[in-house]
């Protein structure tokens, strides 16, 4: 027992030393560049061109490179840039440094007159080392792309690259990233590029983290999405920035306009505000926030806006923008938001101003929610192909609350509560003119319409709905309609309802009913009625519930007289004990 003991112990020992023994990362010496293949063979050489012209060589064969290990030392390119080129076809491949401040990679060429370094394949990462590019203004030091032959025909991108603790100078861009997807830039320290930082062109997936971006001497941005109007610019960048960068600028910025095919790009960034550019070049740039209030964000994108506009613009198809304070003023949904997805939330805030949407904004879709309306309310002329409308508080407009016209598609306005309308005896909780000869949906439910002021002799009235030649549907029931009946009987003054004009064949239905204000009592008193109303000038009128109360007492006294009635004199079957 005492040997295995003693040998157990020499053993581990043994172990923990094996464990703490130095670790050779690659097998380059100073100087050198070694190609290691898929079978661990390698090959050794003394220029980084030779060596990257090898790599991609290998490409397609039985036996790839797989990694390049270049050792410490500075490596030039060489003098002619045809011959073996710094440019990276070979796919699947890391290429390696000893370190970014011990391998340094010195280029005065552009490859194709772009960039000194220039990666065109897929599932690349070059780490621990340093680019110096001495090439001109138009040269970036490191440039992601797969190179076209003609800006009329899209890029095919690069998919999967990573640059990890790598050093930058530049005189043009420190890094260009063209026609790419899924680019991760990491612990990256760019000390100076004449132009910016990152530039950034037809881009998805762009992620950069822990990186630090020195002064940029000629243009004075950090980060930029750039943009032409060429085929190579089609598609919509798409960049987020981690917590842990460092820009000496402060400044990102996009060239990339609203209506641009695709649409606008997005930047997701905590801390940064998107804002207006004094640049006619520029669609916008971001800013750190600082501690202002931001007004609008795209929670979904993490983006910020300092206006609506902006938002509306910048935000992507689908986006939800959501307002972040109370606002006096109107927000208007501009031209440049004309065909898409939006949802406008008003974070529970109140707005003063009220909202409405240009004419040329035709959005296919747009849901308007979670505002508190003050003063004034919504109105649309836009040709919208579908307008929600929903769990908003409207109070005290002065005439219409929501009015909407020139809708050819859907309309649906629900659960909202619009309360005291139409200031002076005039005015419509909700007015709707439906394009002619269309077939909408207009879907006005589980609504609460409040009128304190409620005045049956004037043009006060609850729901217009007009058009010509219109079918489709029409619901207006599940609403509560300020303690009143919507029956087609008229019993108090000429106020309607609902308002009807030229409504076709449209089906409509408005029973059945809310009794109550948080719509919890349904009343089916009048069988649910649908198509009953005429074509032309129809009016469903209100009937007081204290005369329906009334008719239902007495009702209830009637059975329950009837009732002891039947029962009286009947022997009684409980047995006698």
């Amino acid at each position: 027992m005492k040997v295995l003991s003693k040998l157990g112990v020499i053993m581990c020992v043994f172990a923990i030393a094996f464990v703490f023994l130095p670790v050779q990362a690659f097998a380059a010496n100073p100087n050198e560049v070694v190609v290691r293949y898929a079978d661990n063979s390698t090959y050794t050489t003394a220029s980084l061109a030779d060596a990257i012209s090898r790599a991609n060589v290998s490409e397609g064969t039985a036996n790839p490179a797989v990694k390049l290990e270049i050792g410490s030392g500075t490596f030039t390119s060489d003098p002619d840039p045809l011959n073996y080129p710094l440019q990276i076809t070979k796919s699947n491949l890391v290429v390696e440094g000893s370190g970014e401040t011990s391998t340094i990679i010195n280029t005065n060429i552009g490859i194709y007159g772009q960039a000194g370094v220039m990666i065109s394949a897929d599932n690349v990462t070059i780490r621990n080392l340093a680019i110096q590019s001495g090439g001109g203004g138009n040269v970036s030091a490191l440039k992601i792309v797969k190179p076209g032959n003609s800006n009329d025909v899209p890029l095919v991108p690069v998919l999967n690259c990573v640059v990890s603790n790598v050093r930058i100078t530049s005189q043009g861009h420190g890094i260009n990233i063209h026609g790419a997807t899924g680019v991760t830039v990491d612990q990256v320290e760019i000390v100076q590029a004449v132009k910016l930082g990152i530039a950034i062109a037809d881009a998805t997936g762009v992620t950069i983290d822990n990186s630090t971006i020195g002064p940029s001497t000629s243009w004075g941005k950090d980060i930029g999405i750039m943009y032409m109007p060429y085929a190579t610019y089609a598609t919509p960048s798409e960049v987020v920035l981690g917590p842990n960068n460092a820009f000496a600028n402060n400044v990102l910025c996009s060239e990339r306009p609203p209506d641009a095919p695709g649409g606008p790009d997005t930047l997701s960034a905590s801390g940064w505000i998107l804002k207006p550019s004094v640049n006619p070049g520029d669609a916008w740039i971001m800013e750190p926030q600082g501690i202002d209030p931001v007004p609008f964000k795209d929670e979904a994108n993490n983006m910020s806006f300092s206006s609506f506009a902006l938002a509306c613009a910048f935000t992507p198809q689908g986006a939800i923008i959501t307002m972040q304070n109370d606002i006096a003023g109107e927000l208007v949904i501009p031209a440049s938001a004309s065909g898409k997805d939006l949802t406008i939330d008003g974070g529970g805030y109140m707005l003063q101003g009220g909202l409405s949407i240009d004419p040329a904004a035709a959005l296919s879709r747009l849901v308007i929610q979670n505002f508190s309306f003050s003063g004034e309310g919504l109105s649309s002329t836009a040709p919208i192909g579908s307008l929600i409308v929903v769990a908003n508080n409207f109070a005290n407009t002065p005439d219409t609350t929501i009015a909407v016209s020139n809708t050819a598609g859907s309309v649906t306005i629900s659960e909202n509560t619009i309360e005291n309308w139409g200031v002076g005896g005039h005015g419509h909780a909700i007015q709707v003119n439906a394009a002619s000869g269309t077939n909408p949906l207009i879907d006005i439910t589980e609504n609460s319409f409040v009128l304190s002021n409620f005045d049956p002799t004037t043009s006060q009235s609850f729901v217009q709905i007009s058009g010509t030649g219109l079918s489709g549907v029409i619901d207006l029931s599940h609403n509560y309609w300020n303690a009143l009946d919507p029956s087609t009987a008229t019993a108090v003054g000429g106020v309607s309802i609902a308002e009807l004009f030229n409504a076709g064949s449209a089906t409509k239905t408005v029973f059945p009913y809310y009794a109550d204000q948080a719509r919890t009592v349904l009343i089916y008193s009048v069988p649910q009625q649908s198509g009953s109303l005429a074509a032309t000038g129809d009016s469903v009128n209100p009937i007081s519930l204290v005369v329906l109360a009334s008719v239902a007492v007495l009702l209830f006294v009637a059975a329950s007289a009837a009732r002891q009635k039947r029962t009286t004199g009947r022997p009684s079957k409980r047995k006698e004990c």
